[in-house]
This record gives structure tokens, sequence and C-alpha cells, in this order.
């Protein structure tokens, strides 16, 4: 089964404000319920890296912003998530993807690879 969540991924304050009664720990919870039976596939926009994408509610680089998710999540749940890096295209890598990937893997997370789809 693949669930997908979208949004903040263990603390989700815009999710309490539009939904009543939401939790914004909820997601947290649901994921430690479910680590003996799943694993975490922590999904990136190779697009998004290459073009620097800023988020404007951190003021930090994306690939900055991914590798502290990445680390909290494991911090937080006790479990390594995968990296799943979305959109590459295999003839125009960056330099930004290729650093980000080897910087997962010289900590020992699990990169995985999808490319463009004509």
């Amino acid at each position: 089964m693949y669930l997908e969540i979208g949004g903040k991924f263990l603390f989700d304050p815009h999710a309490a404000r539009v939904l009543p009664g939401f939790d914004p720990h909820a997601k947290k919870e649901i994921f430690a319920g479910l680590l003996d039976q799943a694993e975490i596939l922590f999904c990136v926009d190779a697009q998004d890296m290459q073009g620097n994408r800023q988020l404007g509610d951190k003021n930090v680089p994306y690939a900055d912003y991914v590798l502290a998710m990445v680390d909290e999540i494991e911090k937080t749940l006790d479990i390594q998530p995968h990296v799943v890096i979305n959109k590459m295209d295999p003839y125009a890598l960056s330099d930004e993807i290729l650093s980000f990937q080897r910087s997962l893997q010289r900590k020992q997370y699990r990169v995985r690879e999808r490319y463009l789809i004509d």
C-alpha cells in the first residue's frame, strides 16, 4: 500500500488552522504507529533543487530544508527514511543534485532516482 502525505510531515500547523479539531502532531503519531509495517520514502523535486527554490516560510534553500527534514524524521521517529529524487533529467544533471545525492549517501541514506517521463 502506498500512502502519500502532503503538507508538513511531522508538525502541520496549517492543517490545524483550516481543519477544526485537527491535531498538528497527528501525522507524527500515525507514522510512529506504522513504523514496524512501513518504510518512509521522502520525495524531493530535482527541478526545485536545480532552481535553488527558496521556501517562503523558512527563507532556507530547498536542499538545506530537505536535509534538515530528513534528519528530523530520523531523530523523531527513530527510522531512517529513504530519499527519492523525482523529475531528474538524465541529460541535465546539475552539480547541485549530484552533490545533494552524495551528501545523503555519505550519511548512509538510501537514495533513489525517478527520471522525467516524456
